[in-house]
């Protein structure tokens, strides 16, 4: 929910800025509802998980290709 950068941690949610961890958790505790949370938490989650399917589909393609390649 956070990003870490050389200059601290964001909220992905509402693109604050926090300048160590422990202000981004107080951040989620009182400034987001915990249903906000999940759902951020889920939509995330949906996205890497469509990600790692496009990457495993992928790799499928290519060594398909490169059997083919190798057998001529």
């Amino acid at each position: 929910m956070t990003v870490g950068n050389s200059d601290g941690y964001v909220c992905r949610i509402c693109g604050i800025p926090f300048a160590d961890k422990s202000a981004a958790i107080e951040h989620f505790k009182g400034d987001h509802e915990p249903l906000e949370l999940y759902s951020y938490a889920a939509s995330t989650m949906i996205l890497e998980q469509d990600r790692d399917r496009d990457a495993e589909e992928f790799h499928r393609r290519f060594q398909e290709i490169k059997r083919e390649l190798t057998q001529e």
